[in-house]
């Protein structure tokens, strides 16, 4: 009924019932093929909130399960990016789910006024450096700057992997501190674990960079003045591909939050830049365009 609140499939018949979840179904198989290859979202893990997904369904059921364009196609990413980034739904889930379903049950083209109600909710969507400081891999930042990594064709720093190809156990993505907490936390560092904002820094955002746990547990605590300049020699464009500040003298500790204020001004820089590309120089929608997939 395209509505969020379970209770409206009590009275349901089940032949409705069981047409509406093979129709689920081929979305979901829709979702799951087109997700990877053009947003660079693998799992539900990827994303804020599964929630998030619930008006992509309901615009595909509209639709006939297919995006009517490309640019259809892109303005919904630029949506989910922006609703799981800025927690849409992390509040009234209810209410807002409610509320963006029924703009796409009236419109053809829901994404602009869906993408303005998160800006009447948050301010914005554009992405501030201040956004990362202070925060840790719980805050939805953290899942937007793995997938802009992803989608800027990041490698592993240590075996050339692709981050954003499927991997066996052992390859597995994981989070790395780029100048180890063992090493901040040690004399030469001097942040204390007991200290909360020095906690704060030490695990923040802008000190995260994406590798196969082969690589993360190889490189231990080497600091990145020692380990960095050998990723730099054996995989030319790997460190930038994560916006990673690439001056030397920014690797070494006692510029670490010299490293951080550049890292979180590259991770903002790169995010703001692919959302733009999602809608930028876009026309309005032409419902006899052609399906994108």
């Amino acid at each position: 009924e395209g509505r969020a609140l379970y209770e409206a499939i009590h009275d349901t018949p089940e032949k409705e019932l069981k047409q509406g979840w093979q129709k689920l179904s081929r979305i979901l198989d829709y979702l799951a093929t087109v997700l990877p290859g053009r947003a660079h979202i693998h799992s539900t893990d990827d994303l804020n909130t599964s929630n998030v997904l619930v008006p992509v369904v309901v615009y595909l059921a509209k639709n006939n399960v297919r995006f009517s364009s490309d640019e259809a196609m892109r303005r919904c990413i630029h949506w989910l990016y922006a609703a799981s980034m800025w927690s849409r739904y992390s509040g009234q889930t209810t209410n807002r789910l409610d509320h963006d379903l029924s703009i796409i049950r009236r419109q053809d083209n829901p994404w602009p006024d869906l993408v303005d109600a998160i800006i009447d909710q948050r301010g914005r969507i554009e992405v501030k450096p201040s956004d990362f400081e202070g925060r840790s891999i719980r805050n939805p930042m953290y899942r937007m700057s793995y997938v802009v990594i992803k989608s800027n064709d990041a490698v592993d720093w240590f075996n050339g992997s692709p981050l954003a190809e499927t991997h066996g156990s052992d390859y597995k993505i994981h989070n790395h501190h780029i100048f180890p907490s063992s090493l901040l936390y040690s004399e030469e560092g001097g942040y204390t674990s007991d200290n909360h904002m020095h906690k704060k820094l030490v695990n923040e955002i802008a000190n995260r960079a994406f590798l196969t746990g082969e690589s993360n547990v190889t490189l231990g605590n080497t600091p990145p003045s020692e380990y960095l300049p050998e990723v730099r020699e054996q995989y030319p464009g790997a460190i930038e591909s994560q916006y990673v500040p690439n001056d030397p003298e920014l690797w070494e500790v006692e510029r670490y939050e010299e490293f951080l204020k550049e890292r979180r001004r590259l991770l903002a820089e790169a995010i703001n830049e692919r959302m733009e590309e999602l809608i930028g120089g876009t026309e309005s929608p032409s419902e006899d365009a052609p399906a994108s997939a």
